[in-house]
């Protein structure tokens, strides 16, 4: 009894440590791919907090207001444009040390496994989507045109999720970990399908 007291704190630290950090009593590669998997992780909240901004749910907008919404939504694409280009980053330079390979090479060896490839795709439609966000380039495209891109976004997202379900290292680190990931996907999509579809069929049904 003594023993599960003492040991219960250290368990709970274990668990958000593997919860926050993707890291398991098997350690990463290196440095930076530990780094790599930290801002990943990052990367996947930023993505599921952009969900909800975007969700257009009406209690959520009468309570903080389209404004300041709108404003969160900005600066959150941008914080997602700037995890998305150092996560891959830090885990190709981490795994090119590790393997004592150029980048380049590394990047072709990285681009053969499935959930990295459609990492890639996911970070390439948010680099391409945030730069035709840019206010210089916004202006000089229809609006129509500019809104298509956008929705590639939605592409992104799905395929993000694929990929951190198929590489594993947040999903599966234990069986805590997997429910709140699952849980925090699962309340932001639930909140895009309600306020993006359910609400305005019934409000036109």
């Amino acid at each position: 009894m003594i023993v599960d007291s003492a040991t219960r704190p250290w368990t709970r630290i274990n668990c958000s440590r593997e919860i926050f950090t993707a890291e398991t009593t098997t350690p990463s590669k290196n440095g930076l791919v530990a780094v790599g998997k930290f801002l990943g992780l990052h990367l996947a909240l930023v993505m599921i907090f952009q969900l909800i901004l975007i969700a257009r749910i009406p209690w959520l907008e009468r309570r903080i207001g389209m404004d300041r919404l709108t404003n969160w939504h900005r600066w959150t694409g941008f914080a997602l444009f700037w995890l998305v280009l150092a996560h891959p980053t830090f885990v190709v330079l981490g795994f090119s040390r590790f393997d004592k390979l150029p980048v380049t090479k590394e990047i072709t060896n990285l681009v053969g496994i499935f959930q990295t490839l459609v990492g890639i795709i996911a970070a390439s439609i948010v680099v391409v989507v945030v730069g035709f966000s840019l206010r210089a380039v916004r202006k000089r495209l229809p609006y129509e045109l500019w809104h298509a891109i956008h929705l590639l976004l939605y592409a992104a997202i799905t395929l993000a999720l694929i990929h951190q379900a198929y590489e594993g290292t947040a999903f599966k680190t234990s069986p805590l970990a997997t429910a709140y990931w699952w849980t925090l996907w699962t309340v932001a999509l639930l909140a895009l399908f309600t306020g993006r579809l359910f609400v305005p069929l019934w409000r036109n049904g």
